[in-house]
């Protein structure tokens, strides 16, 4: 009788501890993030993780074989061609550097005693990508080194449009609608100090621009920044530096774009494809080139040369412009400006249709409204000798469209950053590897 009570309340304790267990991995909640506005995601309510879930999965898979990690994704970033960094829609990137402590190790001496050499610790400089998830304004870091993004903050900022991180990822701008003011609100904030996989921590100095900020911009340094906003009886251009807010431009016109050649910002009539727009240099108001419908235009850092496109009665046409002579030279690739980016003065990295579609607006118009999209190979132009070649077929890669938005590359040349257009996630080039491959 004695016995049996012993193993009834031994069974007992088994059963309550396996209760415990599973409340705690499956059950509990986890802590609240701060936030700024209201909390919900606007795009609906996605399933928390739960403490110790993403052990409970990976144990499950790999006993049942359901690993979703498979093949060339086990490989860090540096060793693959292609990288999809985040799968979810993402308002905005950049690359940033860190210094990180590498701790000294001692190596025994034998000779007539045993001595310990111990090593100085040494710094290797890293270089991550940060990038804001645009569903909760959450900032995330990636390393080359790595196989999978880490959360940097946790201040949640729901639906997030677009964002800007600067001054090598310390600071960060971010722009997102206010339902309540129906206002377009942009804030800046300082990014804390990281650790990969350390825990996440919220913004800091969180402070309000103006509202309803149209259009931003942020030079190559990322010292300097310059936004739209319109009014009433027209709109005004605001240039920022570490000191002093100062206006470049008035203009009686509301829809201007801004955009950095190197550290000088460039506005654009808002592009149609029934107004012909103009590109002018700041803060002097340098006609660069005008008059063309559909207008888009792209500066290199010196600002001697411009990639534009527009469209015309023959359909889109991509060109170069030369301040030094004034001429223009069509190129032999048909894409819009802002599927472009600059390796250096000379050469162009820029996503081009493979099939160039076109709607009953007109470009960029149908493709702004996403009535149309495209598909994308990656082509590299040289301006000087006007050739174009194919250096990398996204579409061959892994046989699904890539629309290219928002390029962006490292001071190195080796990384290319661009936005599938389509669902919004992050991708990532090796330049290295599909220059190689393409020689």
């Amino acid at each position: 009788m004695r016995d049996r009570k012993i193993f009834l309340i031994l069974g007992l304790a088994v059963l309550f501890a396996f209760l415990v267990i599973v409340w705690y991995f499956f059950g509990s909640k986890p802590t609240s993030n701060p936030t700024i506005d209201t909390p919900t995601n606007p795009f609906g309510q996605a399933a928390p993780s739960r403490p110790g879930g993403e052990f409970i999965n990976n144990f499950i898979n790999g006993l049942t074989g359901n690993d979703t990690v498979v093949g060339s994704e086990r490989l860090p970033a540096s060793e693959r061609a292609l990288v999809q960094i985040w799968d979810k829609p993402t308002a905005g990137y950049t690359f940033a550097s860190r210094e990180i402590i590498i701790e000294g190790t001692s190596t025994p001496q034998t000779g007539t005693s045993t001595v310990k050499k111990l090593s100085k610790p040494t710094k290797k400089t890293i270089e991550y990508i940060l990038f804001v998830d645009r569903i909760t304004g959450h900032i995330y870091g990636y390393s080359q080194d790595g196989l999978a993004p880490f959360q940097i903050t946790n201040t949640t900022i729901p639906g997030v449009y677009d964002a800007y991180i600067t001054q090598n990822g310390t600071k960060v701008f971010m722009r997102y609608f206010d339902k309540d003011t129906n206002v377009i609100k942009t804030i800046t904030a300082t990014i804390p100090s990281f650790i990969e996989g350390a825990d996440p921590h919220p913004l800091a100095n969180l402070k309000s621009l103006q509202d309803n900020i149209s259009s931003f911009a942020v030079s190559e340094s990322t010292n300097y920044f310059s936004y739209v906003v319109p009014g009433y009886y027209g709109s005004s251009v605001y240039t920022v530096d570490s000191k002093n807010v100062s206006t470049t431009f008035s203009s009686p016109l509301r829809e201007w774009s801004v955009v950095y050649g190197g550290e000088t910002p460039y506005i654009t009539n808002k592009a149609s494809a029934y107004l012909e727009g103009s590109t002018f240099s700041l803060p002097k108001n340098i006609y660069n080139v005008g008059g063309k419908t559909g207008l888009i235009s792209l500066p290199n850092k010196t600002g001697e040369l411009t990639l534009s496109s527009m469209w015309s009665s023959s359909g889109l046409l991509t060109f170069i412009s030369s301040k030094k002579t004034g001429g223009l030279s069509t190129l032999p690739i048909k894409t819009l400006a802002s599927k472009c980016v600059w390796m250096d003065t000379l050469k162009v990295l820029c996503g081009v249709p493979s099939i160039l579609t076109t709607g009953e607006e007109g470009l960029p118009d149908d493709w702004y409204q996403g009535s149309i999209s495209f598909s994308d190979d990656l082509f590299l132009i040289d301006t000087k000798s006007g050739e174009a070649s194919v250096l990398f077929s996204l579409t061959g890669e892994l046989g699904n469209p890539f629309d290219i938005i928002h390029p962006q590359i490292n001071k190195s040349s080796t990384s290319l950053l661009f936005t599938n257009k389509q669902n919004g996630s992050m991708w990532m080039v090796n330049l290295n590897m599909v220059n190689s491959a393409s020689q």
